[in-house]
């Protein structure tokens, strides 16, 4: 897990959030069926299937008389989080007659606890029911579909259109947090207001080509001004870095944006008056560090696991 709490700690620690008006639980928030059940290059709940398949083995289990009172509750609470994270009639039974709800705000919450206790159950599951052959095999399979699954998750929000003109909509998937925790200094009123134009210092600033997908800005400018900067519409949150390309060519820049008062994304384009400007969210170093953490701890995860069962299997035969 890595790969979400060092991105997290590193946020919190290098910039202060105000919290906006607290809303409601929004049962339109819900994830949808068709939603879990499309795949594609981006899709989020292919490693979340897998558990609640796996975790579904239980009843096998329970027919075995593999079971004990302490399992089958973890089954039953896990497998109810889960039906409350999932756009159906019996949500919005819940969300309209359980203000408790209100409390909880989105949907997704309840999939923390599912996923704690479902992948409990399809371990267990996995280890009553299978062989000690096949138990490997399910571990490993699993390991290499996490990873594989982390890379869609991390393009998949990457991705997502931000649209200032409609900064009412909550961007769960924006880099950092939703309209709820916004960085220090940004306003929700403001934004809207805004909204999704470009402008700079420079009374002569022009620009044409542009291009705006989801984190990712580019476009050809020109200024007049010695100290001209422009600013983009998108949040500010550390990670962003731009690169510009001067429009003969003969000079290069790049680094960390910087952000105006409002925090919206600001980028000093130096001594190149005109060229191309590329913005994009990269991630930080300690981002990529909790990625190759996640990745290396489940690699380190599989090569223990052959070797274990070498080493056993070995054991087992000198005992013979």
């Amino acid at each position: 897990t890595a790969y979400t709490w060092i991105p997290i700690i590193e946020q919190m620690l290098s910039s202060k959030f105000n919290v906006q008006q607290a809303e409601p639980f929004a049962y339109d928030r819900s994830v949808s069926i068709e939603d879990i059940l499309t795949f594609n290059r981006n899709s989020r709940f292919f490693i979340g299937l897998v558990i609640v398949i796996l975790s579904l083995l239980y009843i096998v289990a329970i027919i075995k008389k593999k079971n004990s009172l302490f399992i089958f509750s973890c089954f039953i609470v896990g497998l109810l989080s889960l039906i409350l994270t999932i756009k159906t009639p019996f949500l919005k039974v819940v969300s309209d007659n359980f203000k408790l709800f209100n409390q909880i705000q989105f949907a997704w919450r309840m999939g923390l606890i599912a996923t704690l206790l479902l992948s409990f159950i399809a371990g267990y599951s996995i280890d009553k029911i299978f062989s000690e052959k096949y138990k490997y095999v399910i571990v490993i399979a699993i390991s290499l579909i996490s990873i594989v699954n982390l890379m869609a998750y991390k393009k998949y929000y990457r991705i997502q259109n931000i649209d200032f003109n409609n900064f009412s909509a909550k961007y769960s998937g924006y880099i950092g947090s939703g309209k709820e925790y916004l960085p220090e200094g940004a306003d929700v009123k403001k934004i809207k207001e805004r909204g999704n134009i470009i402008t700079s210092n420079d009374k002569g600033f022009k620009y044409s080509n542009y291009i705006k997908r989801g984190c990712y800005i580019s476009l050809d400018y020109k200024v007049n001004k010695d100290d001209a900067y422009i600013d983009l519409p998108l949040l500010y949150y550390k990670g962003y870095t731009f690169k510009i390309i001067s429009s003969n060519n003969d000079e290069k820049e790049s680094g960390n944006v910087s952000h105006s008062n409002e925090m919206y994304i600001r980028v000093n384009v130096g001594n190149i008056k005109e060229g191309s400007l590329v913005v994009d969210y990269t991630g930080t170093k300690l981002m990529k560090l909790g990625y190759l953490v996640t990745i290396l701890t489940i690699i380190t995860l599989i090569i223990y696991i052959v070797r274990f069962r070498k080493y056993d299997s070995f054991k087992i035969k000198r005992i013979r």
